[in-house]
C-alpha cells in the first residue's frame, strides 16, 4: 500500500490496541497502521456471528494477513467482556512495547432477540462487548494515553447495528 511520508512520519513507533482485528475493518486498522510503522497489539477472540465461542484459526488468518515485521506485532486473543480482560490487554501493550499512543475498539456483537423472548445472558453479552469493554478499555490505557504526545481514542460500531438481520 502506498502511503505518504507524512503519515509515515505520524505513526511511526506510535503503539496501538485494535480490538476486532481479525478481520474485517479491524484487520484493515491493524494493516494500516503496521505499514505506517506503528507497533501493534491485534485482538480478537474469533467469536462467531453469534458472540460465542473462540475460534483460533481467525488469529492465525489476520497473522497471515497481516504480513508484517513479527516485532511490530503481538496478538492478544482474552476476552474483553469483563474488566479485567480488558486491563489485561493494556498491560500487555505497556510489557510489550513500553507505552501506549492509540486505542481502537473495533471489537463488537450485535444480536437480536424479540423483547418477549430477551435473555440476561444474550442481554449480558451485548452489554459487556460493546458498552462495558470502551469503558474498561479507555479508564485502564488513559493513564498511559497522557504521556503520549498524540493520543488518540477511536470507538467504532457496525452498521449491523442499524438494522435486523433476517
Amino acid at each position: 500500500m502506498m502511503t505518504d511520508r507524512r503519515s509515515d512520519e505520524l505513526f511511526k513507533d506510535k503503539v496501538a490496541i485494535v480490538t476486532g482485528a481479525g478481520r474485517g475493518l479491524g484487520n484493515a486498522y491493524a494493516k494500516a497502521l503496521l505499514e505506517r510503522g506503528a507497533r501493534v497489539i491485534v485482538s480478537d477472540l474469533g467469536t462467531g456471528l453469534t458472540g460465542d465461542g473462540a475460534d483460533p484459526e481467525v488469529m492465525s488468518e489476520a497473522v497471515h494477513d497481516l504480513q508484517a515485521d513479527p516485532g511490530s506485532f503481538i496478538t492478544h486473543n482474552g476476552r474483553l467482556d469483563n474488566e479485567m480482560g480488558c486491563q489485561q490487554l493494556v498491560a500487555l501493550a505497556i510489557a510489550q512495547f513500553g507505552a501506549l499512543d492509540i486505542l481502537i475498539h473495533n471489537a463488537g456483537w450485535v444480536g437480536y432477540q424479540p423483547i418477549e423472548t430477551q435473555e440476561e445472558v444474550f442481554l449480558e453479552r451485548s452489554l459487556g462487548i460493546n458498552v462495558r469493554a470502551p469503558i474498561w478499555l479507555s479508564k485502564h490505557a488513559w493513564v498511559h494515553l497522557k504521556r503520549s504526545q498524540s493520543p488518540r481514542i477511536v470507538l467504532t460500531t457496525s452498521d449491523r447495528a442499524m438494522r435486523s438481520q433476517a
